[in-house]
């Protein structure tokens, strides 16, 4: 196996714990909601008249924070996986530079993601806006048509799961969007990586558009489809690295240690990009601890191996992961006890 598809199965199975964490994000701003409805319910049911300016600041607010800090947080933890697991390959021959935390986290909540012109705040500021004013509408309507209190405040509450929903796609979006750009900040850091694989196998739900694009190798510096492409986009660039023989004609770059290359079996670093297989084959071929991690149990695994249920059934969740817990099985797919340059 060489170089190139260690690092693409690592990609993979880093993106499932990235699949996991997310949930857990997910998670955050699902108690978010349910205490706002909770709150929301309660200035209602004293009066319908009851302004909710005040709570809806409050949501944007909470949703927000949440929102910001779980992609911010991750911007650390995929600098080093990335960093890492490169390093892990080829720190031997080649002195990587880590890219900026700082700046990546700046430049993360300040930009919009690719389809669309809003950036993290302003999507939360629109989707709690939209909220608002329905909300008021419910009720005036509710009020004309003679509905009863308890009938407006269950209409309202139901439109609250909506706002809901787009702020947990919100936050799945922009995580997806905190892989690509680390990935892309560590190729310009970096130019042994040459280009990238879109990947679009993460589990056997997966948009058409990204079903198309899975296996397209982009050149780091003619990306023209960066996850993500749509909202809930899972998808992710795996690198290909430069080829030994390209590496050597690199006489003048003192990033490479050209004895220690010399050195290094012709076929780990050949050039040749991982073939294109369904996500079912790859799990196939993982070994059993690997497998657990998506599959989440033993039971679903045995069931998965014996044929008794289809690949198809399964959907990447699992149990949630916070942050702390996300670097620790990182570090397990990272950990080298390689001495690297200096």
């Amino acid at each position: 196996m060489n170089i190139n598809q260690r690092l693409f199965d690592r990609q993979i199975e880093h993106s499932i714990l990235t699949r996991r964490y997310s949930e857990g994000a997910r998670l955050m701003l699902e108690r978010i909601a349910n205490n706002h409805r909770g709150r929301l319910s309660k200035i209602l049911s004293t009066s319908l008249q009851n302004s909710i300016e005040e709570e809806m600041r409050r949501y944007a607010m909470e949703l927000l924070s949440s929102s910001t800090t779980s992609v911010r947080d991750l911007i650390g933890a995929e600098i080093d996986f990335n960093y890492n697991s490169l390093n892990k390959e080829i720190g031997e021959f080649y002195r990587l530079e880590r890219p900026s935390r700082f700046e990546l986290s700046s430049r993360l909540l300040s930009e919009p993601i690719n389809f669309q012109d809003r950036t993290l705040s302003q999507s939360v500021d629109s989707i709690v806006s939209v909220e608002t004013a329905e909300v008021n509408r419910f009720i005036r309507q509710g009020i004309a048509d003679k509905r009863t209190e308890k009938q407006i405040i269950e209409d309202v509450m139901k439109r609250t799961k909506l706002s809901e929903s787009q702020a947990k796609t919100l936050v799945t979006t922009h995580i997806t969007h905190a892989e690509t750009m680390v990935k892309e900040e560590l190729a310009r850091a970096n130019p042994i990586i040459k280009s990238f694989i879109f990947t679009a196998i993460l589990d056997s739900r997966t948009s058409r558009l990204c079903s198309s694009l899975d296996g397209t190798v982009q050149p780091v510096d003619k990306i023209l489809y960066r996850p993500p492409l749509h909202w809930n986009c899972r998808s992710i660039l795996a690198p290909v690295l430069k080829s030994k023989e390209e590496l050597s004609r690199e006489i003048a770059n003192d990033r490479i240690n050209m004895s220690k290359l010399v050195d290094l079996d012709d076929d780990l670093l050949d050039g040749i990009i991982p073939e294109k297989e369904t996500f079912e084959a790859w799990i196939r071929r993982q070994a059993r601890e690997t497998q657990l991690k998506y599959f989440d149990s033993e039971e679903k695994l045995e069931l998965f191996q014996r044929g008794s249920i289809k690949f198809s059934d399964f959907f990447i969740k699992g149990r949630p992961v916070g942050l702390s817990a996300l670097r620790v099985l990182d570090n397990l797919l990272t950990f080298t006890s390689t001495i690297t340059l200096s």
